[in-house]
């Protein structure tokens, strides 16, 4: 996979302007210019870097040429209601959850679709979820643009394979050269223990990991936040082979 990044010239020149969010559509800007290009491209971006507003001006101009589909897949209900309230006012745009796209086109898949956007992309880009992974299958279109600030070796093979052969990467540290990731410290501080609540943090600690062996079996990936999701009393449900959120 061949990889953009932003080159010294280019981050100096976005240091030249002054408002933020100028400069954040700046690089947005060139991310979009880059997909027009390659057609299909992996934007690994820091976090908070502006995701959906890129996508937002990939509509926009999109709709300047064709009045084609827009198809934008989530992980989520509240992320795709998120993607409603940045673009809702984009035509012929048709957002979907996952499950619900590979549930409604799997043996038909829709036609005709102009651009695809795929949010949180490293959620699909796994080849043992036998049903997440076919929805690159089933959304052939025009221009497809994988977000995510969270991948890894084993995704972007991948999502290679599904011919997705550039990325356009701007990484936490660059973000932080643009002045668009706060400045931050990190502490660590030890607690000392008295020899009683050693003895009790042992005695928990096992508890916990007898816990998490029981979970281990069903989802050795993602372990420890279904317990978090257990704990916090949200619905589970068994999807893909896999136990999830009911959310």
């Amino acid at each position: 996979m061949v990889t953009r990044k932003l080159t010294g010239k280019e981050i100096a020149h976005l240091n030249t302007i002054p408002d933020t969010v100028d400069r954040q559509i700046g690089y947005q800007t060139w991310v979009v210019d880059y997909l027009a290009q390659k057609r299909s491209v992996i934007a690994d971006l820091f976090p908070r870097s502006g995701k959906t507003y890129l996508s937002r001006l990939a509509f926009e101009r999109f709709r300047k040429v064709s009045s084609a589909p827009i198809v934008v897949i989530c992980p989520k209900k509240v992320i795709a209601q998120e993607w409603k309230e940045v673009c809702g006012h984009i035509s012929n745009l048709h957002i979907y959850v996952v499950n619900s796209y590979i549930n409604t086109f799997a043996q038909n898949p829709l036609e005709g679709i102009g651009m695809c956007v795929y949010d949180e992309v490293h959620n699909y880009a796994n080849a043992s979820s036998k049903l997440y992974s076919t929805i690159f299958d089933i959304t052939p279109a025009q221009f497809r643009l994988g977000l995510s600030g969270s991948l890894e070796s084993k995704h972007l093979k991948f999502l290679e394979g599904k011919g997705f052969l550039h990325r356009f990467e701007i990484p936490l540290r660059t973000g932080r050269l643009l002045d668009l990731v706060a400045d931050y410290v990190t502490w660590n501080c030890p607690v000392q223990f008295t020899p009683e609540e050693k003895a009790q943090y042992a005695v928990i600690q096992e508890e916990y990991n007898v816990l998490l062996s029981l979970f281990e079996v069903y989802f050795p990936e993602h372990t420890t936040s279904i317990m978090a999701c257990c704990a916090a009393g949200s619905g589970l449900v068994k999807y893909d082979g896999m136990i999830q959120s009911g959310n």
